[in-house]
């Protein structure tokens, strides 16, 4: 089964295109990309289909920054329950403990919560500075175990290297969509869109046990939908021109009508 896909997709408007592209996207998941032998390039413009989301809704929120903030929020708490844990024992008035209690109180003093409220990127960096301080020496190690602080110590840990790499990534790709934007975005989703169906032509040949038909019929409804309004346009305005150029004819003609009546 041999096929060729119409492509001539260029007049459609940037939010017209990026549906499309999501519609072929989603379509081609529908069939599984990797049983039609497409998935590498499936891959490639599921990647770069943020990009084009990113164009028409430029303040759009990237999906890692409620995960960021969630782990804020989640460090916060372990922070203050530290404290929490650390006054507790001090209150208790554990003589063993006075010694580890001493040692920790400097670090353990520190109003995180304050911090988080005027600066969450200073509060990162107070919790990093903690976390290695606390960490430094044996001593400490010790004394943070003695008075029950190193669970939370640990979890607290865990949330902050959670939050340095969802926030690497979303500074990543945030650079990345920057630099793809200058490459025009368009031009090259395009290309991608382009080269899956041209593996799927290739397929339909190579690939003769699957049957491609379903697949092929659900593309050519979706181009020709487009293909559809992409006509209604250049109707629209070839009936607008057409219309802008009657009324000026016909402005010409009362004019002319008019000076030869009084000429005569």
């Amino acid at each position: 089964m041999k096929i060729t896909f119409y492509r001539k997709i260029s007049s459609l408007k940037i939010k017209e295109f990026t549906l499309m592209v999501r519609k072929l996207l989603e379509l081609i998941e529908k069939f599984d990309p990797e049983v039609i032998g497409v998935k590498p390039f499936f891959e490639i413009l599921k990647m770069q289909q943020a990009h084009l989301v990113s164009i028409n809704n430029p303040r759009i929120r990237h999906p890692l920054s409620g995960k960021i903030e969630d782990d804020r929020k989640l460090a916060l708490s372990l922070a203050m329950a530290i404290n929490t844990q650390f006054n507790a024992a001090k209150q208790s008035k554990i003589s063993t403990l006075l010694d580890d209690l001493l040692l920790l109180q400097n670090l353990v003093k520190i109003n995180f919560s304050k911090i988080y409220k005027s600066n969450v990127i200073e509060f990162e960096t107070e919790i990093s500075n903690f976390l290695i301080s606390i960490k430094s020496t044996e001593e400490l190690k010790n004394a943070s175990k003695a008075l029950g602080l190193d669970v939370y110590i640990t979890e607290l840990e865990v949330v902050k290297k959670r939050i340095d790499d969802n926030s690497n990534l979303r500074n990543n790709d945030m650079i990345s969509r920057r630099k793809i934007k200058s490459l025009n975005v368009r031009k090259i989703i395009e290309e991608s869109v382009n080269n899956l169906l041209s593996a799927i032509e290739l397929a339909t040949v190579t690939n003769t046990l699957y049957d491609y038909k379903p697949l092929v019929t659900e593309i050519e409804v979706l181009y020709a939908q487009y293909r559809a309004k992409q006509s209604a346009k250049f109707t629209r305005k070839i009936n607008q021109a057409i219309k802008k150029e009657s009324a000026a004819l016909s402005t010409t003609t009362i004019a002319t009508e008019t000076l030869t009546k009084e000429q005569e």
